[in-house]
């Protein structure tokens, strides 16, 4: 046939590597979907559609990258600047000091790096429109679909003491 002599053994060795092959199609399709695809942000337009999907417009000029991760219903992690401390965050950003009195949890950030996560706040809009932070909810009307989403806002440190401000979006 395709295998060069049609020996016994050439068929056990072709027929037991299929699922070899189905293995490792699998393992690289699962991991594109637990991973992040870090994208950069370079023009205003870029960050300015980041923070809007945030629903943090007023953010957009520190927006500096987001992840995507997962196959039909994407996350979307959007991610500011580093910031030298939480101060410098805080005097940058309008967060308000709950997060002191949040629960830490460790963590990474998008590039995988470790950090020590402080959670702000968690918005699901059909439950209410409420928050602690100044969010602009009128950013979603346009899409009923948005009502069913979660966004989750939280501090990233780092072991040095820099910071992020990051925005997970969740949609369903």
């Amino acid at each position: 046939m395709f295998i060069k002599g049609n020996s016994i053994v050439s068929k056990i060795i072709f027929i037991s590597a299929i699922p070899l092959l189905i293995y490792g199609l699998a393992f690289c399709g699962l991991s594109s979907l637990t991973k992040w695809q870090v994208h950069k942000y370079v023009s205003a337009e870029e960050k300015e559609s980041a923070a809007q999907a945030a629903l943090m417009p007023q953010v957009a000029e520190y927006v500096e990258r987001q992840g995507l991760r997962g196959f039909q219903d994407v996350d979307r992690q959007v991610e500011t600047r580093l910031f030298g401390s939480i101060d410098e965050l805080t005097a940058a950003i309008p967060v308000p000091d709950c997060y002191k009195a949040s629960e830490t949890k460790s963590g990474n950030d998008i590039n995988g790096m470790q950090v020590t996560i402080y959670e702000i706040d968690k918005v699901r809009p059909f439950s209410g429109r409420t928050s602690v932070l100044p969010l602009d909810f009128s950013l979603i009307d346009s899409d009923s679909q948005k009502n069913y989403w979660t966004w989750t806002y939280s501090i990233y440190e780092y072991s040095d003491g820099s910071c992020r401000f990051v925005m997970l979006i969740r949609p369903g």
